[in-house]
Order: structure tokens, then sequence, then C-alpha cells
């Protein structure tokens, strides 16, 4: 059976990383790639989830959904890695922090 390529932005802490160690108790045939800002941070859960779910693959890539180079250079590095993704929980949030709503935030030059 082929394995099924699981992206989770903002899967180092909370909600992403709870999704995580969920799949990888239930699916032996999930491949999981927590994306994390901070890639120590996501080595971290990576080991987490491991601990939790040994016989599961998990991965990390390094991405910041606030940064256009950063998603490119994700998506770079999961096209060359696994050549596909089957499963993506976009989890990561981008904060407001001057006012702007997240569209304005999101359209800023």
């Amino acid at each position: 059976m082929s394995e099924t390529v699981v992206v989770i932005t903002g899967a180092n802490q909370g909600l992403g990383h709870e999704i995580a160690k969920k799949l990888a108790a239930e699916n032996e045939n999930y491949r999981i790639v927590l994306g994390s800002r901070s890639l120590e941070k996501g080595q971290q859960a990576a080991l987490e989830v491991t601990k939790f779910a040994p016989n599961t693959k998990v991965d990390v890539v390094q991405i910041d959904v606030s940064s256009d180079d950063s998603i490119q250079s994700a998506a770079r590095t999961i096209e060359e890695k696994y050549g596909r993704v089957d499963v993506l929980v976009n989890n990561a949030g981008i904060v407001q922090t001057d006012g702007k709503t997240v569209r304005e935030k999101l359209h800023q030059g």
C-alpha cells in the first residue's frame, strides 16, 4: 500500500500537533509532514509524535504562512521529496497586530 502524504501547517503545538498525533496513531501508511515556522520546534514536535506512534513516518518542513518566499520554499521541498500532497491541513494562522484585517495583511506588499 502506498503511503499517504499529509502536510499539517502550524503543527508544532496546539491543534495542529494534536491532529498529527491522532493521524499518526491511527494510520500506519501516513507520511506526516509537520509544518512549523521554527525548524527546531518542528523537530521537537516530530520527536513527540514518533514517541506517541513509533511506526509512523514523520518529517518536518519549515514554513511561515505569512511569507510568500517561505511558502514557495516549503512547496518546492515537498514536491522534490514526495512528489505530491494527498492531504493538507492548513492550521497555521496569521496574527493581526496593527489593526488591519487578515485580507489587508495578505495583500500588503
